[in-house]
């Protein structure tokens, strides 16, 4: 098994963190120190990133994902 980490190529830093005080407040818009900017999935050629903004929608079955862009629909 090889394991990737891909932290640093499909998240963003965010500006600022929303916080109650001193702790961060999760689920809300701003509420974490980085956001996904890319979804890995399994292309043709092997595994591509896609811009989050590109998704169109997921589709799930069972325990598969698909991310659907306006040229494609590639497993998770």
């Amino acid at each position: 098994m090889v394991v990737y980490d891909l932290t640093d190529i499909t998240t963003a830093p965010r500006a600022q963190a929303v916080t109650n005080g001193d702790r961060p407040v999760w689920g809300m818009a701003g509420s974490c120190r980085a956001s996904l900017s890319k979804i890995p999935c399994i292309g043709p050629t092997g595994r591509v990133l896609i811009e989050v903004q590109d998704a169109l929608r997921l589709e799930s079955n069972d325990h598969y994902t698909w991310i659907v862009t306006s040229a494609d629909r590639l497993p998770q």
